[in-house]
């Protein structure tokens, strides 16, 4: 049973990440393009997915650095603590629309950061938590709920940008970055 309870904290920690990932980026899109207008979308868009993806390409080899040089649980648990953060600088991006643009799509560059660092020492984990013979079932169903993550953050921004206000937008980020900290609180491995 305490192996399931690993496995869980982990997949779960990741989920929410994911979900969060996706969830910023495309509400940021859909908020952006609303300021910059509809003639614009392209270049938010473009500009959106970048942020997110292009820190993975700068800093993927200093994350798998620090995931073999520190304890891998704790880069995880700082990681979504920095979410946490992260998602206040994304909520004073959208309430503050002078600026907004900036710091939205700042805020996905950093979450992208968060994102590359975290990556090396979560798959790192699956070795620690269920040994071995434990890979590949770690590795299967991480995939899984990452790719259900990235659907369930896309469907949440798609449905609840036209009908929520933006407090309560902002609210859901902070509410997933910190349920997505105090899962990797849970999180248990033998490194």
């Amino acid at each position: 049973m305490a192996k399931k309870k690993n496995w869980f904290s982990l997949f779960f920690t990741n989920y929410l990440g994911v979900l969060n990932d996706n969830f910023l980026k495309t509400l940021a899109c859909f908020i952006c393009i609303a300021w910059v207008g509809k003639e614009n979308e392209s270049m938010v868009v473009t500009l959106a997915s970048a942020a997110l993806v292009i820190p993975y390409l700068l800093f993927s080899p200093l994350a798998g650095r620090l995931a073999k040089v520190y304890k891998k649980r704790k880069i995880v648990v700082w990681a979504k603590f920095a979410e946490m953060l992260i998602m206040v600088v994304a909520s004073v991006g959208f309430l503050m629309h002078s600026t907004g643009l900036v710091l939205s799509l700042s805020s996905i560059l950093l979450m992208g950061l968060q994102s590359a660092l975290f990556s090396p020492s979560k798959y790192g984990l699956i070795r620690d938590i269920g040994g071995e013979e434990g890979i590949s079932y770690g590795s299967g169903a991480m995939e899984m709920f990452a790719f259900v993550g990235i659907l369930t953050g896309t469907l949440m921004a798609a449905f609840l940008s036209e009908s929520v206000t933006l407090p309560v937008l902002c609210v859901i980020l902070f509410g997933v970055a910190l349920f997505g900290w105090l899962s990797s609180l849970t999180i248990r491995a033998d490194e």
